[in-house]
């Protein structure tokens, strides 16, 4: 089973092409990242980084939009939907499979409404060589309404550490057949994007689930915060990240 990794741009000093290369260098056949440029460094723009891996042979299979803006999901207006659009417009252009979008955001997120499902509906149709894969969040009643949609392309992003901090692990054989893919990173029952190795879920039960789907796995791992902002450290912590996707 190969599994990618989201680019961690935490470290401002090493450069998305040093960082896309160390994947490579590891072993890493794939990334995702946010195409949203509130994530970037101010020095970066995705499009570069999404050319550059493309360039040296790493693959992306799913992009992430921006989750703060979530719960404009729910306010039934044409702004929400003209951003979606736009991202699904750099997933053609970059022949990208999956776009990754929440479904709500916070402990109690409005819901959503009839006519905004409709109006999702038919974007999806209208990009139907693209997933919206929703990601399982806190509260996943706007989540399991959008997935109700039956739509092909309207899918699930299993997330395995949401699952387990949020008490949803349930969605993973609930909604099996509608997961195109997933982030993958362990904690000991709340939201930490540990490594794999580093928490309390049985994470080769829930590969080995995720492997007969044929999805597309992305670790999703974030160093500690007062970590050493070295090349040394940033090399070490994804070694570390793909050594557990062998073990």
């Amino acid at each position: 089973m190969l599994i990618g990794i989201y680019d961690i741009n935490d470290f401002k000093e090493i450069d998305f092409k040093c960082r896309l290369d160390a994947y490579k260098k590891v072993g890493f056949t794939s990334v995702g990242l946010y195409i949203d440029n509130a994530y970037m460094n101010s020095n970066e723009n995705y499009e570069d980084i999404i050319e550059y891996a493309l360039k040296i042979g790493l693959k992306i299979n799913q992009v992430h939009v921006d989750y703060k803006i979530s719960n404009e999901i729910c306010e039934n207006t044409q702004k929400y939907l003209e951003y979606m659009e736009e991202k699904l417009l750099v997933c053609k252009k970059f022949s990208i499979k999956n776009m990754v979008l929440h479904a709500s955001k916070g402990d109690n997120p409005p819901k959503i409404n009839n006519e905004q499902l409709k109006k999702l509906s038919a974007l999806a149709k209208k990009y139907k060589d693209i997933n919206l894969s929703f990601e399982n969040v806190r509260d996943n009643y706007n989540l399991e309404q959008i997935l109700q949609l039956n739509e092909p392309n309207i899918t699930l992003c299993y997330d395995m550490g949401h699952a387990n901090a949020y008490n949803s692990s349930y969605l993973l054989n609930k909604y099996k057949n509608k997961i195109s893919c997933a982030h993958l990173h362990n904690n000991y029952g709340k939201d930490e994007h540990n490594l794999l190795s580093c928490g309390e879920i049985d994470y080769k039960k829930v590969l080995s689930v995720l492997s007969s789907t044929g999805c597309d796995c992305c670790l999703e791992v974030f160093p500690d915060r007062d970590c050493p902002q070295t090349k040394k450290f940033f090399v070490d912590f994804i070694s570390k990240a793909y050594s557990d996707c062998k073990n």
